[in-house]
């Protein structure tokens, strides 16, 4: 920010903390103590409620709802201000701050006097012509706000510039390395496929937003009427508003200039980021298929899909969106398909082994040495290092996913937790009863179907029914089912910590 104040800029910071409320009252001080010694702009709301008349927080994730009502009360704070200019005020208080006084009481009375908001550093809040959204376990480079504000004043029709992000380490830990791993490998695929035609993916943090593209994008919500920017039905809100954003004939950029100087967090726990993928796949679920119960008058198809495949956006990132989308339903079906294959015999086996394990290593070998970032052996030799990290990963990853799916499609109830952002510490006697506690449906579903596997190829079935041992037989479903009791104890970088301490 001062590198962008001496440049001729000006900025602030506005936080959405909706965890201040909840903080006992020497933690609350602190903060919001802080936030008035570096001048930052924030915005409370009350702390969700299950009592009957309490506040209710919307959404299973809430960070929508979270940013929409922070969105919502400087929005009122700008027509409040509009307002006391054109009356020619000229009272005690500074303008802003006279003007979010009464963008919170306006909201205090729209609630019939039940919930008021917390804010502060009224000036700090008023929402500029460009957004930086980040994340609370991101870095951001010391220069960037410059080139932002030259690319979207050179090209209007951008709305996004979503940057390519490095991994910010805390843990140092094997598993938080196989996933900084894993995320730089995504991220460096992301930028082959921009670079050669594709449309940028909007993440949600580390990206610049065109403020005005944002509003005009904005929809009514039909729940209350009001007009929102984030949406607070879909767990996928940025993929979500991406949509709306392509829809109003705008673009998203993927920037790698920035060479890894912003960088982002990755889940430090297999339990977080599990739940990550749930998440996302619960989301492209709910953005392409209307729960089973609704199909008898909406049919299966969303109608945000079916307005996107019928819209001016380039047919090429319908496809791509549509493949991406439906990878996470390939990872979910892994099981059935391994079952199929055992009972019919092996026709998937080879192609995977082939494809993720040899194919996408060498391939991506030779992307890091065509781009000149390191020699063709240390490349090879990084990327088979994490063959045995990503193999048990996504060994024990797929009755998750399908759980997402089945959660929206046969309307359970499901809801997820904000991923940790700091190093919890633990041990073996800590992590083996929650282990065990956390997945005992997995492992019993599991060891029966490893016991379902071998009783049909013992003399005990009649010959007639027997199906003989054979690597295209039985390694894919002994893969699945064995995966999925092993992932939550080996990739746990505690459970081999046996300190009582």
């Amino acid at each position: 920010m001062e590198t962008y104040t001496r440049q001729g800029g000006t900025s602030a910071i506005f936080v959405h903390d909706d965890g201040l409320r909840t903080l006992d009252t020497a933690n609350r001080d602190k903060r919001i103590a802080f936030y008035a010694d570096h001048n930052i702009g924030w915005v409370a709301r009350p702390p969700h409620s299950d009592d009957a008349g309490g506040y209710k927080r919307s959404g299973r994730f809430r960070k929508g709802s979270n940013m929409n009502y922070g969105l919502a009360l400087t929005m009122c704070m700008e027509k409040n201000i509009e307002m006391l200019k054109g009356s020619g005020y000229n009272g005690a208080a500074p303008l802003e701050e006279y003007a979010l006084e009464l963008a919170i009481e306006e909201t205090y009375q729209n609630t019939g006097k039940r919930w008021k908001p917390w804010a502060k550093n009224a000036r700090s809040l008023r929402v500029g012509d460009i957004v930086l959204i980040v994340d609370a376990d991101t870095i951001v480079p010391e220069d960037c706000f410059r080139d932002a504000a030259r690319e979207f004043a050179e090209c209007p029709e951008v709305a996004i510039i979503q940057h390519e992000s490095d991994v910010m380490k805390v843990a140092h830990h094997f598993f938080e390395n196989g996933l900084a791993y894993f995320t730089r490998r995504m991220n460096k695929c992301i930028s082959l496929a921009c670079a050669n035609g594709e449309m940028a993916p909007f993440i949600g943090h580390n990206a610049f937003l065109r403020w005005s593209a944002i509003q005009d994008a904005a929809f009514v919500d039909p729940v209350d009427g009001i007009k929102k920017v984030w949406s607070e039905t879909r767990v996928s809100e940025d993929f979500e508003l991406a949509l709306r954003v392509l829809l109003k004939d705008y673009t998203i950029r993927w920037a790698n200039y920035s060479k890894g100087r912003f960088k982002e967090g990755v889940s430090l726990t297999v339990d977080d980021e599990l739940n990550r993928w749930k998440k996302i796949t619960f989301g492209c679920n709910e953005l392409m298929f209307n729960p089973i119960k609704d199909w008898w008058y909406l049919g299966p198809i969303t109608k945000q899909l079916r307005i996107f495949l019928l819209s001016n956006a380039p047919s090429h990132y319908k496809i791509s969106m549509l493949a991406y989308m439906s990878s996470y339903y390939g990872i979910a079906t892994s099981p059935f398909l391994s079952l199929l294959n055992y009972l019919v015999w092996g026709w998937s086996f080879d192609p995977v082994t082939v494809v993720f394990t040899a194919a996408s290593n060498v391939s991506y070998t030779l992307l890091e040495y065509r781009l000149g970032q390191c020699d063709i052996l240390s490349a090879l030799s990084e990327n088979l290092s994490f063959v045995p990290f990503l193999w048990f990963f996504f060994s024990g990853l797929s009755v998750h996913l399908w759980y997402a799916l089945l959660a929206h499609l046969l309307s359970f109830d499901i809801t997820w937790s904000a991923t940790k952002k700091e190093v919890e510490m633990s041990n073996f006697w800590r992590e083996g009863p929650r282990i065990i506690r956390q997945y005992w449906v997995v492992f019993l579903t599991s060891t029966i179907a490893l016991t379902a596997i071998v009783l049909p190829s013992t003399p005990l079935v009649h010959a007639t029914w027997r199906i003989e041992p054979s690597w295209a037989v039985l390694p894919p479903l002994i893969t699945v089912a064995a995966g999925h009791i092993l992932v939550p104890f080996v990739l746990n970088p505690w459970f081999m910590i046996f300190s009582c301490r």
